[in-house]
């Protein structure tokens, strides 16, 4: 009785993640390869289809907290894209517009 539950129970733990894995689709690559150039003081990029996330060093005083206003985001081909600022904001999120999330080259600074 025992040998015949631990046989269903490892037909379940084996069965189980296979038919999971087939019944899961397959995602698309949808990661563009580009360059992306970033300036101080952003620490990280990161994309989500059309929209990005840009998180910045915090201010080391208060003149440097004032002096960000926005977020400029270019392309190689001369499109170009602002995102505002708050006074000592540490990230800007915003959905990128045109061909610019699929563009091959991304210049991202802070202005």
């Amino acid at each position: 009785m025992v040998s015949k539950i631990a046989l269903a129970a490892a037909a379940v733990l084996v069965v189980t993640p296979a038919a999971v894995t087939v019944m899961i689709p397959e995602r698309p690559d949808s990661a563009a390869a580009r360059s992306v150039a970033l300036s101080d003081p952003i620490l990280a990029f990161t994309q989500m289809g059309d929209r990005i996330q840009v998180r910045l060093r915090p201010a080391a005083n208060e003149a440097e907290r004032d002096a960000r206003r926005h977020v400029m985001v270019r392309t190689a081909a001369g499109e170009e894209m602002s995102i505002p600022l708050k006074a000592g904001q540490t990230w800007a999120s915003a959905e990128l517009a045109g061909d610019m999330a699929s563009s091959d080259e991304l210049i991202i600074s802070v202005d």
